[in-house]
């Protein structure tokens, strides 16, 4: 083993020190001090895999503060655990709205907008488009509906892009929308149809940049299981844009085991757990 690599493997106070506070600035996570192994590994994992990283360069050269870099370094810290349908009771909320003609009839503009905010490998944005097909298509065709789905992962993103599953992958999806939304392209992997990617914008976005450059306003935004990794502060500042950037009586989705203040919840009306409406002004 090098010495270069040996010395990230012992990630001294400073360095993880130094890692901690950029991963914040940058990405609002918080690497809590019992994550230290945690962080060593997906360092040395970094090294590893791109050689014009070593610890010379991290540490004094402080190449991960340029913004090639800083992309690089969001994929290495990402966790990119997700699966279709998770958390199922908040699609059965968000078909309750679609399937209530009030809701619908509302939008003068009859354009539907929904962000699937940190969306992974995919799975949530297309779980959201083939509800939304399924039940607009049929009954509300005049709807322009677009999904936008951002991530800071570009490997999860790549994924999301090539919208290629495995059989296992989709084992929580209904038979009738893989029938529907899914063609069998070899024994065991399965590509989602066109007729539901064309409607989804899948970008590199971080949620920490100070502005948000979004033309409209969301009807539904879904950033859920992303802020455990957040302290108070950024999660404060995060529904805070949210707020922002939501139609009045749009819908947030959060995990359903993640929460807001008293002060946030103030600005948002409680629907079930993690579910959160914009009180219209």
């Amino acid at each position: 083993m090098s010495n270069t690599e040996n010395d990230l493997l012992e990630l001294n106070h400073e360095q993880f020190e130094y890692m901690r506070k950029l991963i914040y600035k940058n990405f609002g996570i918080h690497i809590q001090d019992n994550k230290k192994v945690m962080l060593k590994s997906k360092l040395s994992s970094l090294i590893k895999s791109n050689k014009e990283y070593n610890v010379d360069n991290i540490f004094h050269k402080k190449s991960f503060e340029h913004p090639a870099s800083i992309r690089l370094l969001a994929d290495k810290i990402s966790t990119n655990h997700t699966f279709f349908f998770r958390e199922t009771d908040h699609f059965h909320i968000l078909q309750e709205f679609l399937e209530n003609k009030s809701f619908l009839k509302s939008k003068s503009e009859k354009k539907l907008r929904v962000w699937s905010a940190g969306c992974s490998s995919g799975q949530e944005p297309y779980t959201i488009a083939m509800i939304i097909d399924n039940i607009l298509n049929p009954h509300f065709s005049g709807i322009d509906s677009k999904i936008l789905a951002t991530d800071i992962s570009l490997t999860a993103l790549s994924e999301a892009c090539r919208c290629v599953y495995t059989e296992q992958q989709i084992e929580k999806v209904p038979k009738n929308f893989v029938k529907k939304y899914f063609e069998k392209i070899d024994e065991y992997l399965y590509k989602i149809k066109p007729k539901i990617t064309k409607d989804i914008s899948i970008k590199y976005f971080n949620l920490m940049q100070k502005f948000y450059p979004f033309k409209g306003k969301f009807d539904f935004i879904f950033c859920r299981n992303v802020m455990i990794y957040f302290n108070s502060e950024s999660t404060e500042l995060l529904i805070n844009k949210f707020y922002d950037v939501l139609e009045n009586n749009g819908v947030l989705f959060i995990g359903q085991t993640e929460s807001m203040s008293k002060k946030l919840r103030e600005k948002f009306k409680f629907l079930a757990p993690g579910v959160f409406q914009k009180k219209g002004k």
